[in-house]
């Protein structure tokens, strides 16, 4: 028997099927082991994967597992339970081929792509645009900023009072903020929308936007946390 002074993170596999939800609190019996790394020199490296996940063991559940109760749902954990609902709704409406590349573009969730349409796109050149980064956040920006804004438009007596591309450039980051959120907060999708926030912020405050500036700014906040 081990304890920990502090809270650790574990991946345990369960044999039988049970019912949870994110925030539960169980109880069960585990066998728990350090994380392997690999053994061969072009084989998967999960040690590397647990250490920058920030996971501490593996290991398999031996006993049943039991419901003891519920955490307080942080931020964090609403996120998760609405990813977690929007990935069933693809599922559910959805073939299995297409759910799969719709849930890694909408959630950044690419366990569901069928492997060998995974690797067709690898072989292709393509795999990368399952990635959420740059090309997803800057369409979604692009396309948020001048829908809003052509619907602005329609309301003279707004734009009268108001600057609309002030306006349309908010939600848009917005709206980006959001799709950073539920697609899993990647690194490359996390540099893409701090370079996305600058420009738009340039859009606001009246200025000019600095490509260079941009990645200088997103490599920094990167490296500063988490590095």
């Amino acid at each position: 028997e081990q304890k920990f002074e502090d809270d650790v993170k574990v991946q345990v596999t369960i044999r039988s099927k049970i019912d949870l939800a994110i925030g539960d609190r169980v109880r069960f019996f585990s066998d728990l082991y350090p994380t392997q790394e690999n053994f061969l020199p072009s084989s998967y490296d999960f040690g590397r994967y647990s250490f920058f996940n920030k996971i501490a063991m593996t290991g398999y559940a031996t006993s049943k597992i039991t419901v003891i109760g519920k955490d307080i749902l942080s931020i964090q954990n609403y996120i998760d339970k609405l990813r977690n609902y929007i990935f069933l709704q693809i599922k559910q409406h959805m073939s299995d081929d297409t759910s799969g590349i719709a849930a890694a573009l909408m959630i950044g969730d690419q366990k569901a792509i069928n492997s060998e349409v995974l690797d067709n796109m690898r072989k292709s050149g393509l795999s990368h645009i399952l990635s959420v980064s740059g090309m997803h956040l800057s369409l979604l920006s692009i396309i948020c900023f001048f829908v809003i804004r052509y619907f602005l438009s329609h309301f003279s007596s707004l734009c009268q009072r108001y600057n609309t591309k002030k306006i349309a450039a908010y939600f848009a980051l917005i709206a980006t903020l959001f799709y950073l959120l539920i697609s899993g907060s990647q690194v490359s999708a996390v540099r893409s929308f701090i370079m996305v926030a600058l420009v738009t912020f340039s859009v606001i405050m009246d200025r000019e936007a600095d490509s260079k500036r941009a990645v200088c700014a997103a490599a920094f906040v990167i490296l500063f946390y988490p590095p």
